[in-house]
């Protein structure tokens, strides 16, 4: 599958990974920032956390953090047998290696030290609804939207239980968008009236409640790990039916294909603005 615009990931941009230490140094709060699932991202620390697989990547930028994601990327396997991207599991071999490259560099206990106190980032999912329930509807004539939610579901908590055998303690992960706001999805299924797809927003919703809601319980049983929810959606939505708070005339510019929030199946990184992104992680700061 080609490359897609790249998805800004959040607030790590700004204030929720940098400290002022009172004689205007900024620091940053975690030694790593490290990717994982459907994106790239831009940290505001350097340029770009870059990818792990760069072939000329130096030991300086593998001590601040990689991104192992890959754009059409999923919590189901089906979805990266659709897409030929790198799967799930295989960003946590690919993290594997990392951790052996860091060890190498740095030592063992300081590669540890890197590892738990690392900002971990994981995006993923909206794949999985698009490219195996919605517009390919092959995970459709198995399970219902909620039989299928939970599949996915128990896919994401495995995925951090791994993560967290692997030494991370700090994890963000991050729900659904407004699916049915996707250009794309407007394009196929409200070709005239150019609206969302108001059910497959209600079932993003529902996903997010309960993601939102294993979080927690996943964190209890891991112990010593900061495990938090990041709610994209509803900030995408604010942005969408108020688009005069982020610099857009009007909500058909927001869904335009031209300017969209979204190029399919990815996020246009350059619609964000620091404002919406920074309450997203305000409990890091």
């Amino acid at each position: 599958m080609a490359s897609t615009a790249l998805f800004l990931m959040l607030a790590v941009q700004f204030g929720c990974i940098i400290t002022n230490t009172g004689n205007g140094e900024r620091m940053p709060k975690f030694p790593a920032i490290l990717i994982f699932g459907d994106s790239n991202v831009d940290t505001g620390i350097k340029d770009t956390v870059p990818p792990f697989l760069q072939p000329n990547i130096s030991d300086a930028e593998l001590l601040t953090g990689v991104c192992f994601a890959s754009a059409g990327s999923g919590y189901d396997e089906l979805t990266t047998a659709i897409s030929q991207v790198i799967s799930m599991l295989k960003q946590l071999e690919l993290f594997k290696d990392y951790m052996q490259r860091l060890k190498r560099i740095v030592g063992e206990k300081e590669a540890r030290r890197i590892g738990a106190n690392a900002l971990v980032i994981v995006i993923a999912g909206q794949n999985d609804f698009l490219f195996n329930y919605y517009d390919i509807p092959t995970r459709r004539l198995v399970f219902n939207i909620t039989q299928y939610q939970c599949f996915v579901l128990n896919k994401l908590q495995n995925f951090v239980k791994e993560l967290y055998d692997l030494g991370c303690r700090r994890i963000i992960v991050q729900g659904l968008p407004p699916i049915g706001c996707l250009p794309f999805q407007i394009t196929v299924k409200s070709p005239i009236l150019r609206s969302c797809i108001d059910k497959e927003n209600s079932d993003a919703m529902s996903y997010n409640n309960r993601l939102e809601k294993l979080l927690p319980q996943v964190q209890q049983e891991l112990p010593g790990s900061k495990i938090l929810y990041a709610d994209i959606y509803t900030i995408l939505m604010d942005m969408i039916n108020n688009p005069k708070k982020y610099g857009k005339p009007s909500r058909s510019a927001n869904l335009c294909s031209s300017i969209a929030l979204w190029i399919f199946p990815s996020f246009q990184s350059k619609c964000f603005s620091k404002s919406c992104l920074g309450r997203l992680f305000s409990k890091y700061q």
